[in-house]
């Protein structure tokens, strides 16, 4: 979740501060490429690109850490970087929206009329602006990311929840299927409530009830 975060607000940050311009275009295309294809899609090309064509990694198969730590960690790399590259695109569009909404208030304009240079106008109140936004979708963020995981492990062959998951249904394991469910359900609550009070701390108009 944090290389997403930082490529997602990255590329939203770049995107909005270079706003009308070919950078913005071509980030903004991409982002939405990205969002629109399944990950298990951006896996399958990772591995013909990286893996067959470039032969950078080879193709990649489960090591246990015990085993081989550094296998163990080429091996996550591609199921990481494919998790990566779709989720960190609805952060992008979330904070260039935000970002946007921003440095169209009027006490942004003001700032401008004072001098203070764009850097600092996007760095301290834009980007702060985004700062709330953010934190309520990387709380819901917890669920979409454990749909992803089932296609991504089951894809690169990796053992896990996803996997796990997929199996007990196969087998019409009731008891695995509503216990790994209760256990998912019980962390996105967490990371909302958790959501809640940095909301709070972000946005000093937000009380919590």
């Amino acid at each position: 979740m944090a290389l997403w975060l930082l490529i997602g607000v990255g590329t939203g940050v770049l995107s909005a501060w270079r706003r009308g311009r070919p950078t913005e275009r071509l980030l903004t295309g991409l982002t939405l490429a990205s969002t629109a294809t399944p990950v298990f899609v951006i896996g399958l090309i990772l591995m013909i690109v990286v893996c067959g064509q470039l032969e950078l990694l080879p193709f990649p198969h489960y090591v246990p850490f015990a085993d081989d730590p550094e296998q163990w960690a080429w091996n996550l790399l591609l199921p990481w970087l494919s998790l990566a590259l779709v989720e960190s695109a609805k952060y992008a569009r979330l904070t260039r929206a935000s970002m946007l909404e921003t440095l169209a208030e009027e006490h942004v304009r003001t700032f401008r009329a004072y001098g203070v240079g764009e850097r600092s106008i996007i760095g301290r109140h834009a980007l702060r602006g985004a700062v709330a936004p953010l934190i309520a979708l990387t709380a819901t963020d917890f669920g979409s990311m454990f749909g992803g995981a089932v296609l991504t492990e089951t894809l690169f062959g990796l053992p896990g929840l996803g996997q796990e998951l997929v199996e007990a249904v196969k087998a019409v394991d009731l008891a695995v299927v509503v216990g790994m469910v209760l256990v998912t359900g019980f962390f996105v609550v967490i990371a909302n409530a958790v959501a809640d009070v940095l909301y709070a701390v972000a946005d000093r108009r937000v009380v919590l009830i």
